[in-house]
């Protein structure tokens, strides 16, 4: 399996290459079952996020797959739980819908300044208490990401952005790279 690694000075993260989506994949047993087909064949990388609403059916598909310990689960929260208040509570709930700390919990969509730093500022407690292993961002773009930098906070670990041969985004991949930011694309 295709791994990558990076380490930006405050976190430290072993992504596998290749990772199975979940977006549109409707709740209950069909992401159960497609779930537990990826696994079956070799994924070890499962992306959902509290927008898609199977966080419960891919953390039950994980857990019986046999498989638990080798599968990391990236999940996000959604703009109407930005806020730190909001934000503890999504990532504590993503948690226990996983049925184990979130491997990487990304802000699905920056919004505005003031919801994404606040947001940001609960990922960081969320780490330390052992409710997400790590954090990041997704969607966000230099200025974005400078503003946690400027706010004096840790820079994420990951920047989850579209990417493909048709959407290049070499601007933000230099400026991700060089911050330390390891670029996923989705």
């Amino acid at each position: 399996m295709l791994e990558f690694s990076v380490d930006n000075g405050n976190f430290t993260i072993t992504m596998n290459a290749i990772g199975f989506g979940t977006y549109l994949i409707p709740p209950g047993r069909q992401t159960y079952r497609a779930v537990l087909d990826a696994i079956d064949s070799g994924y070890r990388s499962i992306d959902t996020a509290k927008f898609y609403e199977n966080e419960r059916d891919v953390g039950k598909a994980v857990h019986d797959s046999g498989f638990s310990s080798a599968v990391d689960i990236t999940s996000k929260v959604w703009n109407d739980e930005q806020g730190y208040e909001s934000a503890l509570e999504a990532g504590k709930r993503s948690a226990d819908y996983l049925k184990r700390p979130v491997d990487l919990l990304l802000i699905h969509w920056p919004g505005g300044i003031d919801s994404f730093i606040p947001t940001w500022e609960a990922f960081l407690q969320l780490k330390k208490e052992g409710f997400v292993v790590n954090i990041g961002v997704s969607n966000f773009h230099s200025h974005h990401i400078d503003a946690i930098v400027n706010k004096g906070l840790p820079l994420p670990i990951v920047n989850q952005i579209e990417l493909h041969p048709l959407l290049t985004q070499e601007k933000q991949v230099e400026y991700c790279t060089s911050k330390g930011i390891l670029v996923e694309s989705w």
